[in-house]
């Protein structure tokens, strides 16, 4: 706590106690938590998303469509974000990703349900896109929209020949 009052700008803590604590703490090898250590809001949110190289782009654009209007949502609500790119070979530490300094985390096909269920216990407000391994989940309706679309083009005159 000290250490943590001690780095605020309007901190009461004495300049010689910032100094001791300081010191002790690099001594111990301390490592700050961004979840513990920001105070009150940020206003980052953090987006954790598989992006692996592949020879065919078009199969990238499902992540790449949700990171894009994550993007533009935050900024309509003047918000940053933060990308969160989880490796290829399944090596993403849940401390990496709760320690990074956001207000939440949005999980994109993850498809670990470990993974996720870690982050979800950690206690950093999340939600989930695409996987069915979390308590706070959106889903999404491709029946609908594929129904809506069929109905779209049959409303604009196109039948089959």
């Amino acid at each position: 706590t000290t250490l943590f009052l001690s780095e605020r700008p309007d901190s009461r803590v004495p300049e010689v106690t910032q100094t001791r604590v300081r010191d002790a703490s690099r001594k111990l090898g301390y490592r700050r938590s961004g979840l513990v250590s920001s105070a009150g809001r940020i206003h980052t949110v953090g987006l954790v998303t598989r992006m692996e190289p592949r020879r065919d782009p078009t199969l990238e654009v499902y992540p790449r469509d949700v990171l894009a209007a994550t993007a533009h949502a935050c900024r309509e609500a003047g918000l940053r974000l933060t990308l969160i790119s989880y490796p290829f070979d399944g090596t993403l530490n849940v401390d990496d990703v709760v320690d990074r300094r956001v207000d939440g985390l949005i999980l994109v096909s993850l498809h670990d349900e470990g993974f996720t269920k870690q982050v979800y216990a950690s206690g950093c407000p999340t939600v989930t896109i695409g996987s069915g391994f979390s308590p706070r989940r959106v889903g999404f309706d491709h029946r609908g929209g594929a129904w809506l679309a069929t109905q779209h083009l049959l409303e604009l005159g196109h039948r089959r020949r």
